[in-house]
């Protein structure tokens, strides 16, 4: 569902992924959990996927969003990066936890990498790799639909929640950042 908002907003479109209990109106007990999602790019303007989805995390509680922004891409995959502009935001309405996970998105431009400086076991795994983003958004449209298709095998976890929900939001700010790649001015990616 697209939230309609005023076109003059600086952040540009909110998009609202609704919940999979399908509760109508949105829940209203859920608390809140702020994260971002960044899409990072390179030279080329190939963006940097983390697994098969984009770099964040939580923002921590005296944070900014950029500053968390800035913190999960040096953890996660070492890349110093400079902000070119805020995407928009994504809410998830996650069952299992009832929370709402308001995911801000930025477009970055990669500056530096070098190694990263995770602790947590899940992220040190991670592959990390430069694509086109018309090839993300591609791979991602196939694994959602096979996801969807499967359904959920376990109601009680949030592992199903979770993953779609990444990959949802992951094609929503590709989605977002493509559209501003067909733009006219692209200084600020300099």
């Amino acid at each position: 569902m697209i939230e309609k908002h005023d076109p003059s907003d600086r952040i540009g479109r909110m998009t609202i992924i609704p919940s999979f209990s399908e509760q109508w109106p949105l829940p209203e007990e859920y608390g809140d959990r702020p994260t971002v999602k960044g899409v990072i790019l390179n030279e080329q303007n190939e963006v940097l996927l983390f697994g098969d989805v984009l770099v964040g995390g939580g923002i921590e509680p005296n944070e900014t969003p950029e500053q968390a922004m800035h913190r999960e891409s040096l953890e996660e995959v070492g890349a110093a990066i400079r902000i070119i502009k805020p995407l928009g935001s994504v809410h998830q309405y996650r069952d299992v936890w009832r929370l709402r996970y308001v995911v801000q998105g930025f477009l970055a431009k990669c500056e530096s990498m070098s190694e990263p400086t995770t602790n947590i076991v899940r992220e040190k795994g991670r592959s990390i790799e430069w694509v086109k983003i018309s090839y993300a958004l591609e791979y991602l449209e196939g694994s959602i639909r096979k996801m969807q298709a499967e359904g959920n095998p376990d109601p009680s976890s949030d592992q199903y929640q979770a993953e779609l929900y990444s990959m949802l939001t992951t094609q929503t700010f590709l989605r977002e950042a493509q559209r501003y790649l067909v733009g006219e001015d692209h200084s600020d990616l300099r």
